[in-house]
């Protein structure tokens, strides 16, 4: 049974949640806000308004690139396991190298996937809380 209380509760969006099961990154997991964390879309809305003309085809540049994965790990990429390795040895999550990941525009494409796989995360975060809220919607 749903418990309509909770429907008054606010979510706690700033928090963060974990999601492992990422395609193509067995064992790896991150902990991200939801897509739709209100400072990453105005942040993001604003970064393509500064493409003007440009903002359809601006994600396929180096600079789009860089500042989008500069907004991933400010405002979604909270913390990760068995996500980077460093000198052959697991490196903890830090906004630092969260920052050298995410912003890297490098001929493997490393940072794309790194970029990729955590806004993958964050929608699956933002797919929960639609969840959630349907739920409430269908009891009503």
């Amino acid at each position: 049974m749903f418990d309509l209380d909770l429907a008054d509760k606010p979510v706690d969006l700033a928090g963060g949640e974990w999601v492992g099961d990422i395609p193509n990154h067995p064992g790896v997991r991150f902990k991200v806000r939801s897509r739709n964390y209100k400072p990453f879309t105005v942040a993001h809305d604003r970064l393509l308004r500064s493409f003007g003309k440009r903002a359809a085809t601006a994600p396929s540049t180096p600079e789009y690139q860089k500042a989008a994965g500069a907004l991933i790990s400010e405002h979604l990429l909270l913390d990760w396991e068995n996500a980077v390795k460093k000198s052959g040895k697991d490196s903890a999550y830090n906004r630092k190298l969260a920052d050298q990941v995410l912003t890297s525009v490098d001929d493997r494409g490393m940072g794309q996937t790194f970029r990729d796989a955590v806004a993958y995360c964050a929608g699956v975060v933002a797919d929960r809380h639609l969840g959630f809220a349907e739920e409430i919607a269908s009891n009503l």
